[in-house]
């Protein structure tokens, strides 16, 4: 990775702060285990994306990679009836 590169990465705090918005029993904790878990998996996704995006902005010869080019590519990463979500489509 050169130095103008930089690492993907959420912050844990920002991770459980979002997932206690969702918890319907205040008393709901997730562990600091789990919150690695999930940013670990939203990084991927993320790097996902953006690979993906890079893919379809070059099949249309663009040279930079625009928001169409990202909604073009959200149904490859969108799974309707995901376990956790209550059969709501989880896009992340």
């Amino acid at each position: 990775m050169s130095n103008n590169d930089k690492e993907i990465s959420f912050k844990p705090e920002t991770i459980k702060h979002i997932l206690k918005k969702t918890f319907t029993e205040p008393k709901t904790k997730i562990s600091d285990d789990a919150v690695r878990v999930l940013a670990e998996v939203l990084r991927l996704y993320t790097i996902e994306a953006a690979l993906r995006s890079g893919v379809q902005a070059s099949r249309e010869a663009s040279s930079t990679v625009s928001i169409h080019h990202i909604e073009k590519i959200l149904p490859q990463l969108v799974r309707k009836n995901f376990p956790f979500t209550n059969n709501a489509i989880l896009i992340i």
